[in-house]
């Protein structure tokens, strides 16, 4: 350790000259901090921890015997508490919290059933703000223990900041009139301390006469894609007052749920109808759905129903909260959890066959970007500004998806007695596109490959006039002047275009058995990204595009473990020699960039 303090101060300097915009670097330092004062305290043989382990000792124990006797006294609750079916009728007006029993019966191939408290609230949709104690409808400037935040519900991409709202957005959008509905409630898990998972929610809408004519089923499944199902009620159930007890209908499959389900099939619903005559009366939601098979089978049987009578939570004593929080609080954190045990039973002990997951259809929403995928999207749009920009015959592109709104690139209508100009519409079906767009060498040969020549099921874009796009794309010659890069940026460049190579295998394969080309040095959206620079979108650009490469070649495509595999070499580094491998750090975090 005697050249300690210069190895420190050339760790300091190397620290200092890396980019300030890496996030790891942050994190080295927290990292070197932590482990050299670890160090420190193992030197110098220091005991701190000897007194304070009775002490976390007794904590522990506290806490387990504190749990156990919750937890009993929860199922003697549960076992002496019958249901409540003589309840009052409640004020459905407010939102209320529902107490509810979700059930799951597997009857094909194999049979396979399990039930599940759940906790659901409904809220009509012109609420907003506070209610009660610790529930509230976003915006709110209140924090709350329960919520239901609107951006979670229907379209991504709306703007609207109410339920109503959003609501009547969609329903326009789905051609159904303003007129034709009245109110509306929604059901649904709410967020506990920020954090729910959805199945399913379901929608109830009403007409002047206070019948149940529409329902909405919106369905999320484990990888964050959505389904909204528009149901009518069925003509010969629709009474012809406000006293129908039931809705029923039924639709085609065409949803990716369970890795165990095709996409095929149809599903069948029949719903109690709760909210009548402006109360809520025994036995409450009871909503039963049916999912059969290709061949006429029926597979399986999901039911949701009320455990109890609601509670308005701007009556209940705080004894009472406190009981709906202890017993039923962590229900809705544990239903991702359930899932996976579930699927491991069907899977292991089941042998059920396993489906793998497809693109979504144009009717249903994908998953919501994340950062990676929102930064390429930017230098995607661009480019599609410049090509529009740069042809020589009047041209609109409409850019759609779920995952953004619509973007219209060019004019529209003629000018000066020119013809209108042809509109080409791009419909991104999934935000992978955009990760997988950086492998190919041209933009052209993305949308192709990743378009018309892949199977259906692995369609991330969709073209409504791919031979006009294509000449396009193949005639406008964009001027884009690459500038004179400095010595590291030219290495840094170099090596990521040498690490170009074909994007993950789809889960379903291409039309087209031929092999991808990708092509050497510079892409053309590289040359764009290069020659557009601006506030270090190039750099960000390269990066994203050379850990995308190297998790395809070390990693099976997943940039999550190249994420793990650099924390873990750097905590490595930093531990076993924290003076000169962990300088050794900040150099290969100075060449990447």
């Amino acid at each position: 350790m005697a050249n300690a303090p210069l190895v420190l101060g050339l760790w300091a300097v190397l620290w200092e000259l890396r980019p300030h915009y890496d996030k790891t670097r942050f994190t080295d330092l927290v990292l070197f901090l932590g482990i050299q004062g670890l160090q420190v305290v193992q030197s110098y043989e220091l005991s701190i921890w000897r007194p304070l382990k009775p002490v976390v000792q007794v904590v522990i124990t506290a806490f387990a015997v504190l749990g156990s006797v919750l937890a009993l006294w929860a199922l003697s609750r549960s076992r002496k508490q019958p249901k409540e079916l003589d309840w009052e009728p409640v004020n459905c007006q407010v939102p209320l919290v529902h107490r509810c029993l979700t059930i799951h019966s597997r009857m094909f191939p194999k049979k396979h059933s399990f039930s599940y408290k759940y906790l659901q609230v409904s809220v009509p949709v012109e609420f907003e703000g506070n209610y009660g104690k610790i529930f509230s409808v976003k915006p709110s400037q209140k924090w709350a223990l329960f919520q239901v935040d609107p951006t979670d519900y229907l379209e991504r991409h709306d703007e609207a900041s109410s339920l109503k709202e959003k609501l009547a957005q969609y329903l326009e959008s789905q051609d159904v009139p303003r007129d034709s509905w009245h109110h509306a409630y929604l059901v649904t898990a709410p967020k506990f301390l920020g954090y729910s998972f959805n199945p399913v929610s379901f929608w109830y809408i009403y007409d002047h006469r206070d019948a149940l004519t529409t329902m909405i089923l919106e369905v999320n499944n484990t990888f964050g894609e959505r389904r909204m199902y528009l149901l009518k009620d069925t003509p010969n159930d629709l009474a012809a007052d406000a006293n129908s007890s039931r809705f029923r209908n039924h639709w085609e499959k065409d949803f990716h749920v369970s890795p165990f389900n095709s996409r095929k099939g149809h599903y069948s619903l029949s719903a109690l109808n709760p909210f009548r005559d402006g109360t809520i009366k025994a036995p409450g939601i009871d909503n039963n759905i049916v999912l059969t098979s290709s061949k006429s089978h029926a597979k399986l049987v999901a039911r949701l129903l009320s455990d109890g009578s609601p509670l308005d939570l701007s009556s209940v004593s705080t004894a009472t909260i406190l009981q709906l929080v202890l017993q039923w609080c962590w229900l809705g954190i544990f239903t991702f959890p359930r899932i996976i045990k579930e699927a491991f039973v069907l899977f292991f002990q089941r042998k059920l066959h396993v489906w793998l997951r497809p693109e979504v259809v144009a009717s249903s929403a994908s998953r919501a970007p994340n950062a990676t995928e929102m930064e390429l999207e930017k230098n995607f749009i661009g480019y599609m500004k410049q090509v529009v920009s740069s042809s020589q015959q009047p041209v609109t592109i409409i850019l759609s998806g779920s995952i953004f709104s619509p973007q219209t690139i060019g004019t529209e209508g003629s000018t000066d007695g020119k013809p209108p100009p042809q509109q080409i519409e791009i419909r991104i079906l999934s935000p992978e596109f955009f990760t997988r767009m950086v492998h190919y060498h041209t933009i052209l040969q993305a949308i192709q490959c990743e378009g018309s020549l892949a199977e259906e099921k692995s369609r991330t874009i969709e073209v409504s006039l791919l031979d006009s796009l294509s000449l396009l794309l193949t005639e406008t010659k964009l001027t884009n002047t690459l500038p004179q890069l400095a010595i590291v940026s030219r290495l840094r460049w170099t090596t990521m275009t040498s690490l170009r190579c074909t994007p993950p295998d789809l889960a379903y394969s291409r039309k087209d058995k031929s092999p991808i080309q990708t092509g050497t040095g510079f892409s053309v959206l590289d040359e764009f990204v290069i020659s557009n620079d601006s506030e270090g979108e190039a750099e960000s650009y390269r990066r994203i595009a050379t850990k995308l490469f190297l998790a395809k070649r070390l990693a099976f495509g997943l940039t999550e473990v190249m994420d793990l595999l650099d924390f873990g070499m750097r905590v490595l580094f930093t531990y076993y020699s924290p003076t000169s491998w962990s300088c050794l750090v900040h150099l290969l975090a100075w060449i990447k960039g």
